[in-house]
């Protein structure tokens, strides 16, 4: 029998109180009140991601725009598209390079060129290709001077030279979905999973998001300060520990939590949350930003842990977190991780170009839904349900995925 991890006393409640109270943030914000959505001075000044993955802006971009597009195209190209957005991840780069092709682009677009000088012209534009939300390795492994076409490369290789859509699509498991591609120049453990979850998005890869996860170094870092130990745990298995204790440990700290219209947290939304955490702890925990590795030695059994945040005694919010350093920063050959507060404000700026009160209201008014399938049970399950229910009948649907346009 394993010896069961060794909870941080109140900081392993952290984790849950801010699950509750910022996705209570965003049911607020959905529903058209005005802010503050909360009474958190840190959830108040600093940005953090949605609970929900598939919730924030950009995924609900992929999900309509890229996974979903009604445009003619094989499952193979849809593939590519989903892999190339993600690399990129910025909607204006996606919107110019489809502007230029008068269509999505597809593998004759990446084997003839003309997505290499789509992305060219679009660099021209914008001022820019990749979002600065997360950053990537620029390091010229395929030769190239400029980033985007050692990118390019990397797509010709996987999907012209390898066959990768056609051994994608053959994949039995989501751990094999994973398993296919960290092996690439470019690719580390940590983008490889990510890519993995907006492919499983698609209705060409369905397993349920529980199969398999892997905690990037953002979450591993949230872990060490939400344990004192992991007993006979590994990261991956903690993630997966907390999804099937979520019930639980809201009931137990009497914390209001619906997930995302029905929907609880998933492996892929446990493992953000820990990143986020991390975060939060910055100016709610501030003595553990030593924390940077498990303790040895450390008891197996826990104290007992307070409620938190304690009512009585807020977080001290004039210390801002320390954004020289990336939340979420990954190996050498993917260096993925969250974006400064400033960086994620500036893109959520420069690609929403209107008033943010309007914006706000819009968003409120514009609830989507989208890719209603039946939940992943586990096997293989291609979804062959419509793209899109009318609003009106979401709630009689037993649904996976419930996009909304606000992130």
């Amino acid at each position: 029998m394993k010896r069961p991890p060794v909870l941080r006393p109140r900081i392993y409640d952290l984790y849950w109180y801010f699950a509750s109270e910022r996705q209570q943030m965003f049911a607020r914000r959905v529903a058209g009140e005005r802010g503050p959505w909360t009474d958190d001075p840190i959830l108040r000044e600093f940005k953090f991601c949605n609970v929900f993955r598939a919730a924030d802006r950009v995924s609900q971009y992929m999900i309509r725009d890229v996974c979903y597009h009604d445009e003619p195209c094989t499952p193979e190209d849809r593939l590519f598209q989903i892999f190339a957005f993600r690399t990129f991840s910025k909607t204006a780069t996606w919107q110019t390079v489809r502007n230029v092709l008068g269509r999505y682009p597809v593998l004759d677009d990446l084997a003839d060129g003309s997505f290499t000088s789509a992305l060219d012209q679009a660099r021209q534009c914008n001022g820019g290709l990749y979002t600065g939300a997360f950053i990537l390795c620029a390091t010229d492994a395929y030769g190239q001077s400029a980033k985007h076409r050692n990118h390019v490369e990397l797509f010709r290789h996987m999907f012209l030279h390898d066959q990768l859509g056609a051994k994608l699509l053959e994949a039995t498991s989501l751990r094999e979905v994973y398993e296919l591609l960290p092996g690439y120049p470019l690719m580390g453990d940590f983008m490889s999973y990510q890519t993995t979850i907006d492919l499983n998005y698609s209705a060409l890869i369905g397993f349920s998001e529980n199969d398999f996860t892997q905690a990037g170094p953002g979450a591993l870092r949230g872990v060490r300060k939400c344990f004192e130990n992991l007993g006979d745990y590994t990261p991956a298995e903690i993630v997966l520990w907390m999804t099937e204790r979520q019930d639980e440990e809201f009931a137990r700290l009497g914390l209001p939590f619906g997930g995302l219209w029905g929907r609880p947290l998933h492996a892929i939304d446990c493992q953000g949350l820990f990143c986020e955490t991390d975060k939060y702890c910055r100016q709610a925990a501030p003595e553990l930003s030593g924390c940077s590795s498990r303790p040895s030695g450390a008891s197996t059994t826990s104290s007992p842990a307070s409620r938190c945040p304690p009512t009585t005694s807020r977080p001290d919010t004039s210390r801002r977190p320390d954004t020289s350093r990336r939340p979420c920063s990954d190996g050498p050959t993917a260096c993925q991780g969250s974006a400064p507060i400033q960086h994620a404000a500036r893109e959520r700026r420069e690609t929403t170009g209107i008033n943010r009160t309007t914006k706000t209201r819009e968003r409120a008014a514009r609830l989507v839904c989208l890719a209603a399938v039946s939940r992943g049970t586990g096997s293989r399950k291609r979804r062959s349900a419509p793209y899109c229910q009318p609003l009106r009948s979401w709630r009689a649907m037993t649904t996976r995925w419930i996009w909304l346009v606000p992130s």
